[in-house]
């Protein structure tokens, strides 16, 4: 499909897109977007006939949002970045000009998907935020830096008590976590209890 380029005011938030977001993850995609703007590009926002937004509902209201900041507010956030004080000082210098630039004029590109019937507008909407795929644990502890990861919005896993930070015997990071289940029933978690252990995980009971 054919994309364009529009004035930021001419989408409209779509307000019945059942996804959600939680205020630390929508700063973490304000910062995601403005270190990498390049990513509006290749995933342009989808609109429906009213120009309502079909796909990309939440990059739209961080775009608003980012309209909305000071040169300071953005450059604040930036400089919070990692992957943004990896780059030289003209790469900064062009980010943050490129920002200035959107400021004065809000834009982003947009896909239009026309003669949709309300029920497929409603399909697309669900299919285009299912994630039918499982991340390898292993690849991303082992080939992928977490620190940029974790920048990027991808919180696989957390430092927290519930984790567990290991080396195999050839050096390769192993990340585990723990599974804690609830069950008035004694006798079907004794069952549970003793499956898992036969698969080989390592269990605990706790009262």
């Amino acid at each position: 499909m054919k994309t364009e380029t529009v004035k930021l005011s001419e989408i409209k938030l779509n307000s019945n897109n059942p996804r959600n977001i939680t205020d630390d993850k929508f700063q973490s995609l304000i910062a995601s977007l403005l270190v990498f703007p390049k990513m509006l590009s290749l995933r342009p926002i989808v609109v429906g006939e009213n120009s309502e937004s079909l796909g990309g509902n939440m990059r739209f209201r961080a775009l608003s949002k980012i309209a909305e900041m000071s040169e300071d507010e953005i450059a604040k956030i930036l400089y919070k970045n990692i992957n943004f004080n990896n780059m030289t000082d003209v790469e900064r210098s062009n980010l943050l000009e490129y920002w200035a630039k959107f400021r004065e004029n809000p834009t982003a590109e947009i896909v239009r998907a026309n003669n949709l019937t309300d029920q497929e507008c409603k399909e697309f909407m669900i299919k285009d935020n299912v994630g039918f795929g499982e991340w390898n644990y292993d690849m991303l502890a082992n080939e992928w830096d977490s620190d940029d990861l974790f920048e990027w919005g991808l919180d696989v896993w957390t430092e927290n008590e519930n984790e567990i930070k290991d080396e195999d015997s050839k050096g390769n990071k192993v990340i585990s976590t723990q599974l804690i289940v609830e069950c008035d029933e004694v006798i079907k978690l004794s069952g549970l209890f003793s499956e898992l252990q036969d698969r080989g995980f390592i269990c605990k009971l706790k009262e």
